[in-house]
């Protein structure tokens, strides 16, 4: 089965890392999952992940989870590649937390460098390409006196989860407008809330 879209959440699993900003990616996966009962489950023999299969929109979606942990995103990016016909540069989506983002804004881009994630690295060199378009969560900025590592691996504080929520929902917001767009339109038509 072919899919319109494969979206993956970039995070760590585990209960451990469970409202850590090393996250976002996974508990956006977690929202469009509730936000779409009538998905299922879905195995992949070979691919570390959790998958789940869906429609938005009309448009038949694979969901994916890793579960490899971030660093090592890449492996089930570079898996899904080469089981699935896809053209990357559009139907390849990565959703993941960024540092240069202010807590709660969410952006759409088509392309464009890892960074310093080192998630994304993982899957740009997986692909050999950042011609991919991905959903990024704001998770800054970062306190001075804390190391990048200690921050995002550090659960949000009680007073930032409303502002998280609000940002998941913003990109369910931003996706369900995807799906019925297309990512060209879908940037040119999204505006934040």
């Amino acid at each position: 089965m072919q899919f319109d879209f494969y979206l993956i959440g970039l995070g760590n699993p585990g209960q451990q890392y469970a409202l850590t900003s090393h996250k976002c990616g996974l508990l956006f996966i977690e929202k469009l999952r509730a936000a779409s009962p009538c998905g299922r489950l879905r195995e992949i023999p070979g691919l570390r992940a959790q998958c789940w299969e869906t429609e938005f929109e009309g448009k038949k979606t694979l969901t994916i989870m890793p579960q490899t942990f971030m660093n090592n995103s890449g492996e089930a990016a570079g898996f899904l590649v080469k089981k699935f016909d896809m053209e990357v540069s559009c139907q390849l989506f990565a959703a993941y937390d960024d540092l240069d983002l202010p807590l709660g804004s969410v952006r759409l881009r088509v392309k464009g460098s890892a960074g310093t994630h080192k998630g994304m690295a993982s899957v740009v060199k997986a692909l050999g390409s950042g011609d991919f378009p991905r959903i990024r969560f704001g998770i800054g900025p970062k306190p001075v006196s804390l190391h990048a590592e200690q921050f995002v691996l550090s659960p949000f504080w009680s007073q930032e989860k409303p502002k998280v929520e609000s940002m998941l929902d913003e990109g369910l917001r931003l996706w369900t407008m995807v799906c019925r767009f297309g990512l060209e339109l879908a940037i040119s038509k999204y505006q934040p809330q």
